[in-house]
């Protein structure tokens, strides 16, 4: 990612893009992220999180801490609500709310937070318009838990948007899914996002398998964890040298023309409309539009407002 805060791709098109490292792997198994067979998807995110944060807790202690805490079940996973306990008790704080736009996501990222959603796993590993699709298409199931690593979004070609997750469930590292056929899983939770509160200091580098320095600067230390003696490990590079080059914790430029302040301004105003015009993302393309039944419109995609009035938010986190 540019200094800036976007690429020129594509021959002369381009390309917003709100990620935390270039690397990007599809389709690849890394053990460092799969969460093997057991239903704890949400522990892998906390603990793939915590790694970020300069802490490096083995999973199978930290499922058995949670269930000690009530806030896993080996049988059915964890509950939407207890999504961030782990991260809390290491002293990262976290933040979670429903009814989030791609908006909300793009601040996160733009900020050096990290980013769990709750997904369909069935209708987002689907192929979109295959009959597998379309089965679990028509039922309401979040019952994954995935960290949004990223979003690419094409202000000329809004069709071509794209997001990027880390997905414990398939030990993908960084895969990229259209932002339609992603939106339409994310939608099952009511548009479920938990994020943390301060940037994270180092990013996962899958082709060497080792942690490495984000550019974001954060007030986060790993002294302030508090499980010195109870857990296995703490991950820590050495700081003498570096100096972030995001110095105020947050990219400079969010887009063309909207500088990191600007879009604050919108975002906290809910000025949507700004923000649509600002991304070139005035008018939904079509294929948003035929992605559900009729019941859809071009609210589904939620990069303005998100009136959904979806069913129970999720309870559990199955996968």
């Amino acid at each position: 990612m540019g200094k800036d805060g976007f690429h020129h791709l594509y021959k002369n098109e381009i390309m917003l893009e709100f990620s935390r490292g270039a690397n990007r792997n599809v389709d690849t198994l890394d053990l460092n992220i799969f969460q093997g067979t057991t239903p704890s998807c949400a522990v892998r995110c906390q603990q793939i999180i915590m790694r970020d944060y300069g802490i490096q807790i083995p999973q199978d202690e930290l499922m058995d801490y949670a269930v000690e805490k009530g806030w896993y079940n080996p049988k059915d996973g964890t509950m939407t609500k207890d999504i961030g306990n782990l991260l809390e008790t290491c002293k990262i704080g976290t933040h979670a709310s429903f009814d989030n736009t791609v908006y909300d996501l793009v601040k996160e990222l733009e900020s050096g937070h990290r980013v769990i959603v709750s997904v369909d796993a069935s209708e987002l590993w689907a192929e979109p318009g295959s009959d597998e699709w379309k089965f679990f298409q028509q039922m309401k199931d979040p019952n994954h838990a995935v960290i949004v690593a990223g979003a690419r979004i094409d202000p000329i070609h809004p069709e071509n948007s794209t997001v990027i997750l880390t997905d414990p469930g398939r030990g993908d590292v960084f895969i990229e899914y259209k932002m339609e056929h992603f939106v339409h899983a994310w939608q099952d939770s009511d548009f479920y996002m938990m994020a943390t509160d301060v940037p994270a200091p180092y990013q996962y580098n899958e082709l060497t398998e080792e942690m490495e320095f984000s550019n974001f600067a954060t007030e986060y230390t790993v002294a302030e964890f508090p499980f010195h003696n109870e857990f296995s490990d703490i991950y820590q590079l050495d700081s003498d040298w570096y100096e972030p080059y995001y110095n105020e914790g947050h990219l400079f430029n969010v887009a063309e023309r909207l500088s990191h302040e600007e879009f604050i301004e919108h975002w906290e105003d809910s000025d949507f409309d700004s923000l649509n015009d600002l991304f070139g993302l005035d008018e939904m393309p079509d294929t948003y539009l035929q992605l559900g039944d009729s019941s859809y419109s071009d609210e589904v995609i939620p990069f303005g407002d998100n009136g959904f009035g979806m069913d129970e938010p999720c309870n559990y986190d199955e996968l």
